[in-house]
């Protein structure tokens, strides 16, 4: 995790109005996903499985999810998703 971390350049990264933007391509080596495919993914590959895109992706809670992403348009669900969790708790 600290080797992937690493790779985000601090110079092409922002904090505006509360939230992080990048000034670098959409999803390239300067974004988790581009760094990983870029620079992790040939190192460790012996090491990593293929999973569903909603284990760790899915902005809904579906039966196959592991963790709920509340990207962008997805945020105005969290106070309800955790009434729900709460009502059930």
């Amino acid at each position: 995790m600290k080797a992937w971390a690493s790779l985000f350049p601090a110079s092409k990264w922002e904090k505006r109005e509360g939230s992080w933007e990048c000034t670098d391509v959409w999803a390239g080596p300067a974004y988790e996903q581009g760094a990983f495919s870029e620079h992790m993914l040939a190192r460790y590959k012996d090491r990593l499985r293929s999973a569903s895109w909603r284990l760790l992706q899915s902005p809904f809670p579906l039966q196959d999810s592991f963790v709920v992403h509340f990207a962008s348009f997805a945020k105005i669900n969290i106070a309800s998703y955790m009434a729900s969790i709460e009502a059930t708790t």
